[in-house]
């Protein structure tokens, strides 16, 4: 399964049938050209993993919202290994580029909505904890990073 970070207000009016939040969906899928930054996730610790990497960019406490995108949905695209920029190289290796260019992201989400998709969160003291075990497990969790304030 593929995993990508998402706002989760938009995708839940889209599971829930709403076909007015298409385009605000949409914005979520292609932030530059036609590509769709995803990771590739075989276990609930791989998604972890993934939420507490995007989780250490940000400057304050929030949950992380994301949607599982099942493999017959990314198999009809290109797919690429590239680097990702999180600050856990573990993380990083998980990335994957999908090449949408043969289709516009607004139809992408669209199709996404009717093949299904999970929405999914962790909130914030989950992602803490998290945190607090990865770290422990030797991950290079950010010292300054909210994840880690208090614990």
């Amino acid at each position: 399964m593929y995993i990508r970070a998402v706002r989760f207000g938009a995708w839940r009016k889209l599971q829930a049938g709403d076909a007015g939040v298409v385009d605000e969906a949409a914005n979520d899928l292609v932030r530059t050209g036609s590509m769709v930054s995803v990771y590739e996730c075989h276990s609930t610790s791989d998604i972890e993993l993934v939420a507490v990497a995007h989780s250490c960019t940000r400057l304050r406490a929030q949950p992380f919202d994301y949607i599982e995108i099942d493999d017959f949905f990314v198999a009809n695209y290109p797919v690429a290994t590239t680097p990702g920029t999180t600050p856990l190289p573990d993380a990083n290796r998980l990335h994957r580029d999908v090449d949408l260019s043969g289709i516009r992201a607004r139809d992408a989400a669209i199709r996404l909505a009717f093949v299904g998709f999970t929405l999914s969160r962790l909130p914030a003291p989950e992602l803490r904890v998290v945190a607090a075990r990865l770290r422990d497990t030797g991950q290079p969790i950010p010292a300054s990073s909210w994840l880690l304030a208090g614990v």
